[in-house]
């Protein structure tokens, strides 16, 4: 049995022998049996302009359970690298891109974990669970079943994770995420082709090479040598 697994299986040990124990005595009998209560996640924030390029670029978040080390990071365009600039973001030709985040929690760790696209009216237009990881490592993300991205239209995205920092059973799981912005565009003669990060990624993930050396260039160097790890399919 995982440790996940056990844990579990201990509190609602605990849960239900607590039950059973009061069905027992006197006037309790039509006590009914405790429901699993799901984690819910909330609206992160609204869908607002990236901040100026004077703002410190590629902030991200630290990681929840060991202050100090990198948090869930996407990996994209930081502000600061274009006229456009936004926390991470970036174009793509696609209908359907996909995403790319380092996360460093294992799948054992991960209480719940989805990714959530939005429009510029914080609309979600497409949500989904994702398979998790057996380790840490960068996800690739695969939009296949959302909408088709409408040109020239900004989405922000987003991939959650709930996740416990230690093996007592009475924590509560604490909220990571990674999020960005992607734009559906054809390319222009007029534009750098670097800004269409996301197909540029796609590209370089199958060298180890040219992929070390893009994330160098995102100034991501801190994680170009992570393992690029083959999971985390959104489920139906």
């Amino acid at each position: 049995m995982s440790r996940r697994l056990a844990i579990l299986a201990n509190r609602y040990g605990l849960i239900l022998g607590l039950w059973s124990a009061l069905s027992l005595m006197g006037g309790l009998g039509a006590i009914a049996a405790p429901a699993q209560a799901g984690f819910q996640f909330n609206k992160e924030g609204d869908f607002t302009e990236p901040p100026s390029p004077d703002d410190k670029p590629g902030a991200t978040r630290p990681n929840p359970c060991r202050p100090g080390e990198l948090g869930m990071t996407p990996i994209a365009l930081s502000s600061g690298n274009s006229e456009n600039p936004g926390d991470y973001w970036g174009y793509t030709e696609q209908a359907q891109p996909t995403l790319w985040v380092y996360i460093p929690h294992a799948g054992r760790d991960i209480a719940q974990f989805k990714v959530s696209l939005r429009n510029e009216a914080n609309e979600i237009v497409y949500e989904a669970p994702l398979s998790l990881p057996e380790t840490a490592g960068i996800l690739a993300v695969p939009l296949t079943d959302a909408p088709a991205l409408q040109p020239g239209q900004w989405y922000r995205w987003y991939v959650f994770a709930r996740v416990y920092c230690s093996d007592d059973i009475g924590e509560r799981p604490y909220l990571d995420r990674a999020q960005g912005r992607v734009q559906r565009r054809s390319p222009d003669p007029a534009m750098t082709t670097d800004d269409w990060i996301y197909d540029r990624l796609q590209n370089a993930a199958t060298d180890s090479a040219t992929w070390r050396a893009l994330l160098q260039t995102l100034g991501q160097a801190e994680i170009a040598d992570r393992p690029r790890l083959d999971c985390c399919q959104p489920q139906p």
